[in-house]
């Protein structure tokens, strides 16, 4: 079976936390979408939630390492990494 590559963040405003309808799966989920290529993790994922939400966010920085040699970017850290099934296709 296909795995996509495929990134989703929680966006909190106010005490809340930002859910979309995912019609494929009806289910609310957070914000998030497939990595295209030649995109970063954390770029993948502020494109998704602007053409999900149309909001400019910043994603928390959690890894609060310093770029070292050769190191163009450090990325943030994840908070969970699963493979899951979407049907017809399985997203990592």
């Amino acid at each position: 079976m296909k795995t996509d590559l495929v990134v989703g963040g929680l966006v909190f405003w106010s005490n809340k936390i930002l859910l979309v309808h995912h019609v494929k799966l009806d289910m609310w989920l957070p914000v998030g979408g497939h990595i295209d290529k030649n995109e970063t993790f954390d770029q993948a994922l502020k494109r998704e939630i602007k053409e999900e939400t149309n909001l400019d966010v910043e994603i928390l920085n959690y890894s609060g390492l310093e770029p070292s040699a050769h190191v163009k970017q450090v990325l943030e850290l994840p908070f969970d990494i699963n493979l899951h099934s979407v049907g017809d296709h399985d997203h990592c």
